[in-house]
C-alpha cells in the first residue's frame, strides 16, 4: 500500500490461513533448582527467538528484514533469528549476517517443506 501510494480505504487485507493454536510459545518451565541448592540470586537469561518463514522476495519486505535485524541484535543481545525460505533475497540476508558477524544469532534454514513449518524451531542450529 505504501510503496504503491494506494488509498488505504481502497485496500483489503486477506490474512494467511494459519491455525494459531499450532504456533504458541513453549510454556515457561521453572527450573528445579529450588531443591538442588542453586543460589536464588542467579540471573535469568531470556532468549527471544524471532522466526521468519517466507519466500525471500523484495515484495515480501525482505529488504526491511535485512535492515532491521542488525538493529534488533544491537539493542537486544539475546535476540536470535530463524529464517526459513528461499528466493532472490537469500544472498542479501547472508551478506548482512556476515557484515555484522551475526552467524551465531541468525540461522538461515533455506527452503523447508510445508509439513516442517510447525517444527521449525526444532530445526534451529541443527
Amino acid at each position: 500500500m505504501l510503496r504503491a501510494a494506494l488509498d488505504p480505504h481502497m485496500v483489503s487485507v486477506i490474512p494467511n490461513a494459519v491455525i494459531t493454536d499450532n504456533f504458541r510459545p513453549a510454556p515457561y518451565r521453572s527450573s528445579a533448582d529450588k531443591h538442588s541448592g542453586v543460589s536464588s540470586t542467579r540471573v535469568l537469561l531470556i532468549v527471544v527467538v524471532i522466526v521468519v518463514i517466507s519466500r525471500l522476495y523484495y515484495n515480501k519486505g525482505i529488504d526491511l528484514l535485512v535492515a532491521i535485524i542488525p538493529r534488533i541484535c544491537a539493542l537486544h543481545p539475546t535476540a536470535k533469528f530463524i529464517i526459513a525460505g528461499d528466493g532472490p533475497k537469500f544472498l542479501a540476508l547472508e551478506q548482512m549476517r556476515e557484515k555484522y558477524m551475526l552467524q551465531d544469532r541468525v540461522e538461515m534454514l533455506g527452503s523447508i517443506r510445508h509439513e516442517e513449518v510447525r517444527d521449525v524451531e526444532s530445526l534451529l542450529w541443527r
